[in-house]
């Protein structure tokens, strides 16, 4: 278990708890709005990220900068949506079910949240990058993320699928041999 993988999980349990607190009706605005900034900062993540190149020196920087702002900007403007009828469902006297169905839907967005977040680190960092390579949830992450690429421009679904390809085969050495080699072949000590 790496880092990544420890932010994995805090992120699966602060998801549960927000969204206990928020209720379902909120959590499921908030996913959409995770699925509809998904789709749009995928179509337009080169365009931010080429307002930020004056600003980040780093290429990849960039477009993962890119591409989480545009994401984060659309999810924003739809979740304003889902409090408005938030409101309405305290008003009906459902707020225990609600909260109930909150927790539930919190889960099931922190396992997209990740799938997402795998899918942007495959196609943007090197093949070669560890962060991913040595991640125990990034494996199944990447299953669904593969599913949610149908969603993104050939080009970032290009640049996934290559490096996927990469990372699949190091995680299959990994399950053969028993041991941990490094990308390149060789054995770790």
């Amino acid at each position: 278990m790496n880092n990544l993988d420890i932010f994995f999980l805090i992120l699966i349990g602060v998801s549960i708890l927000y969204s206990l607190i928020r209720g379902l009706v909120r959590e499921i605005f908030s996913f959409l709005a995770i699925i509809f900034g998904f789709i749009g900062a995928s179509y337009g993540y080169v365009y931010v990220a080429g307002w930020l190149g004056s600003w980040v020196a780093n290429e990849f920087l960039a477009l993962i900068l890119g591409f989480l702002s545009l994401l984060i900007v659309i999810a924003l403007l739809i979740s304003l949506l889902g409090r408005l009828l938030s409101g309405l469902v305290k008003k009906a006297r459902l707020s225990w079910a609600d909260r109930i169905g909150g927790a539930a839907f919190g889960f099931l967005k922190a396992i997209l949240l990740i799938a997402i977040f795998c899918l942007v680190l495959t196609a943007f960092l090197p093949s070669k990058s560890k962060i991913l390579s040595d991640s125990k949830i990034a494996p199944a992450a990447l299953t669904i993320a593969g599913g949610l690429s149908v969603l993104a421009p050939e080009k970032l679904q290009n640049l996934y699928f290559e490096k996927e390809k990469t990372l699949k085969k190091y995680w299959a050495s990994q399950e053969l041999n028993g041991e941990k080699n490094d990308l390149k072949g060789g054995k770790k000590r």
